[in-house]
């Protein structure tokens, strides 16, 4: 079994590219923290991959 580790959400990255975009980008935040919160962003502890091949 392969072990996965969750990798936390950048929310300063997302605050500095809102900034330099006068709020445009503030739709994509929310819906990306969203789905972090739902789904996580799990990395594959070994190769540091995302796709699970369908597990």
């Amino acid at each position: 079994m392969m072990e996965r580790t969750v990798v936390p959400f950048n929310h300063v990255l997302h605050l500095l590219v809102t900034v330099l975009l006068c709020g445009l980008w503030v739709p994509v935040w929310i819906i990306m923290a969203l789905s972090h919160r739902e789904y996580g962003n799990w990395r594959c502890m070994e190769c540091g991959g995302t796709d699970w091949g369908g597990q």
